[in-house]
């Protein structure tokens, strides 16, 4: 990018303003249709208004290459790393879908949710939401049961990275569960469990988790029937950690969001038994990660 600049300061009219030709170049090289459309789309001409045949008086061509096909390069190289950030980003996805269909869904997106973040970490944010938005049944009172897994697939895949690149419980102090177990049912009463930061909570249509597992186990998965899944995850030694929960699991760790006492979770019926009952999942619980203190 920096040598293009360069050539096009170096033939560029006195009155174009460096941060206007960046801008330009960024625009023209980022458009999702080829350069010829970058070129001539509304945003570019806005900014330096010149029809395509004028583009070797603003960009000086090499040699060997025109000024299309030295822009050609930059365009190719900016859409080549995206898609495979992406694909590294959701290999589970990639394989799903296949390359050329995950790579359209992608382009789709990044043409509606071009880059804004310095990080290209950040270029997958409003993926599954995306997803979500354009799945083909949107307007359809009768839902294709496909789009579930494959936006599923996307929301645990992201979930994933961002529980991985995020804080773990690598330097956190865990609890010491001994003191829970004897803790006087009067005070185990009124204690109030805080998740870790790195908790995660879903309820998927689809075993996406088992898929997801298999892909980055190398193995060549089928696409899964549907199957009510309840999973959690979470992060210890720098290891994302999924785990499997019944869907009564799930009701009870929902209400376990750190605004909730253990006796809201009670049973009137049975309240002491059901309070060994907690206290025995969530000794469990805080053993695997998914809680770091109560108060």
């Amino acid at each position: 990018m920096r040598y293009l600049l360069q050539s096009v300061m170096k033939n560029s009219k006195p009155t174009f303003q460096l941060s206007k030709m960046q801008q330009w170049i960024q625009t023209v090289i980022t458009h999702p249709q080829g350069i010829l459309a970058g070129v001539m789309s509304q945003n570019a001409q806005e900014i330096l208004s010149i029809s395509f045949n004028q583009l070797e008086d603003v960009v000086v061509a090499s040699n060997l290459l025109s000024s299309a096909e030295r822009f050609a390069i930059y365009y190719r190289s900016y859409y080549t790393r995206l898609l495979q950030a992406f694909h590294t980003m959701f290999p589970s996805l990639s394989h799903a879908l296949g390359k050329e269909l995950f790579e359209k869904f992608v382009i789709d997106y990044l043409t509606c949710h071009p880059p804004k973040h310095y990080s290209i970490g950040r270029i997958a944010d409003s993926f599954s939401q995306h997803l979500i938005d354009t799945r083909p049944d949107a307007k359809c009172e009768e839902k294709e049961h496909w789009p579930d897994f494959i936006i599923e697939l996307a929301v645990l895949e992201k979930a994933f990275l961002d529980i991985y690149d995020g804080n773990g419980l690598e330097d956190q102090a865990r609890l010491d569960i001994r003191e829970l177990l004897v803790l006087p049912a009067k005070r185990l009463k009124k204690i109030r469990p805080i998740p870790a930061p790195c908790f995660r909570l879903f309820a998927f249509r689809y075993p996406v988790h088992s898929y997801l597992q298999a892909v980055r186990s190398e193995e060549q998965p089928s696409i899964p029937q549907p199957k009510d899944s309840f999973v959690a995850l979470t992060r210890c030694n720098y290891q994302v950690l999924t785990f499997e929960l019944s869907s009564q699991e799930y009701i009870l760790l929902q209400k376990l969001n750190g605004a909730n006492r253990l006796e809201d979770l009670l049973d009137s019926k049975k309240p002491d038994r059901e309070l060994t009952r907690i206290r025995d999942l969530l000794c469990g619980w805080i053993v695997k990660g998914f809680f770091v203190e109560y108060i």
